[in-house]
């Protein structure tokens, strides 16, 4: 069986996504080092079938830039799993789009210094149709929600958008996000 890739959006480039992106590319670049790997084979996949195609971030360092350069910039804190990142699973091109802030980040977060908190974009931010275009006009087979706890107007936006373009979604985040509700 030939694998096809697996194609994915990450919407919230902070430290988990940073962690999981260079995490994929250390076991890319080292395929003898399974520590840590609970499987690495599943179904016929292994880490190198997996390419990040787009981000998806409010913050005005991240926005508009490459995801491999997103994923470094402050606040980003996380400790570094690979010297640079690379293109091992990023796709060429792959960017970061402005969001909507909706409920993503708490206002008593602003008031935190720069270094380690979020400082929201001047750029427009994507519509509903716009995310479901880019997430279709980028083939994206699985969405990652890595949003802030308790944001779940911004986890339904971007869930229902890729429930919208028929992609898969993984929440990442610790709120139930109900599909009674979800765009048919």
């Amino acid at each position: 069986m030939e694998n096809k890739q697996i194609r994915v959006a990450i919407v919230g480039t902070g430290n988990c996504a940073k962690s999981l992106v260079e995490g994929i590319q250390y076991y890319i670049e080292n395929p003898s080092d399974t520590v840590g790997l609970m499987y690495p084979d599943i179904g016929g996949y292994g880490v190198g079938d997996i390419k990040f195609v787009c981000g998806f971030d409010i913050d005005k360092r991240k926005v508009g830039k490459p995801l491999g350069e997103a994923l470094r910039a402050l606040p980003n804190c996380a400790m570094d799993h690979v010297a640079t990142i690379t293109d091992a699973c990023i796709e060429d091109g792959a960017i970061v789009y402005s969001g909507p802030v909706l409920d993503g980040v708490a206002p008593w977060m602003l008031e935190f210094p720069e270094d380690v908190s979020f400082r929201i974009t001047d750029a427009e931010a994507i519509t509903f149709d716009e995310l479901v275009n880019i997430l279709k006009e980028k083939k994206v087979d699985v969405m990652i929600n890595y949003c802030p706890v308790g944001s779940e107007d911004a986890s339904k936006f971007y869930i229902d958008g890729a429930i919208k373009a028929g992609c898969h979604v993984i929440n990442c985040i610790p709120t139930l996000i109900s599909t009674k509700d979800a765009v048919e």
